[in-house]
């Protein structure tokens, strides 16, 4: 069972950036469930570099639909996003360093980034697009 289900308070109301959202819980789902089945660490770190690898593509794609549409509060949400993909980093280089529980620290990490930052600043961000 997934930790996380894609449910409808996360759309923000554009095609692309929900499908990649969807995208980014899945592999979020990935991560946890062979973090929960004590995979082998080639697994885990698979898994690791396909969400870093899909997060980049992810916040280019938002930072351009920003720059495309004029976003107003365009620094503030590229700033979160570098904070993300440096905490992901930092998360990535401890398990690969052997700090193996570090998988547990990245789901709730995760788990908190897809709560807070989609409803909150990706909506923002959804309906200037649409507004």
């Amino acid at each position: 069972m997934p930790l996380m289900s894609w449910s409808s308070e996360y759309e923000i109301g554009h095609g692309v950036i929900d499908a990649q959202h969807q995208e980014l819980f899945a592999i979020f789902n990935r991560l946890h469930e062979a973090m929960m089945e004590r995979r082998t660490t080639e697994v885990m770190t698979r898994t690791f570099n396909d969400l870093e690898r899909y997060v980049r593509f992810h916040f280019r794609t938002e930072e351009m639909l920003m720059d495309r549409h004029g976003f107003p509060d365009a620094e503030r949400h590229k700033a979160a996003h570098d904070d993300f993909a440096g905490r992901l980093l930092e998360l990535y280089s401890d398990f690969e360093r052997g700090r193996h529980t570090v998988a547990m620290e990245a789901a709730i990490f995760l788990r908190s980034w897809l709560n807070s930052h989609i409803p909150v600043a990706d909506r923002k961000l959804g309906e200037y697009v649409k507004g």
